[in-house]
């Protein structure tokens, strides 16, 4: 069997550093002359043909294996956030429908009481810088236009 390249020629003073099934030598001195001032390398591969396509093969398996679990642990993230966009959706809606549910009742309690009955409008007799006197038409008649007795109304005066 021919090695694919021819060999580097024969030097000492080198540095070689193993790693893996590769030997990595760096500079040294071929025949009294120094090689490279230290720039070149030579790469000794110690692995066989077949072992390394075995290794290649494995490494690729490996990688296939490992974008797979990547790509799942993405789709399962992505499951659980439209899982969860789903839930705080519904809880919005079930918010908003509770809401609208409550103002219907509202509404709807509103709807059964009477019509409220407003007095005349108060105008004003008398007035000095801690006091004021109004005066106003008693109603008569209730919202639905029925006589009101004496002392049933009841009259609340705001002021701002």
């Amino acid at each position: 069997c021919r090695p694919p390249h021819p060999p580097p020629p024969c030097r000492y003073g080198h540095t070689a550093v193993p790693l893996g099934q590769r030997i990595y030598f760096v500079g040294g001195y071929e025949e009294d002359r120094a090689v490279g001032s230290g720039r070149d390398m030579v790469v000794l591969d110690l692995e066989q043909a077949d072992e390394r396509e075995r290794r290649i093969r494995e490494e690729f398996h490996a990688r296939l294996e490992r974008e797979r679990r990547i790509q799942e642990f993405k789709e399962e993230q992505e499951r659980k956030q439209r899982e969860y966009e789903d839930r705080v959706r519904r809880e919005r809606e079930e918010r908003m429908r509770l809401k609208e549910v409550e103002m219907m009742e509202f509404e709807d309690m509103l709807s059964r009481l009477p019509p409220k009955t407003f007095a005349p409008p108060p105008c004003l007799k008398y007035a000095n810088k801690n006091t004021i006197w109004l005066k106003w038409e008693p109603v008569m008649f209730n919202s639905e236009g029925k006589r009101l007795r004496k002392g049933e109304v009841e009259y609340i005066l705001y002021a701002r």
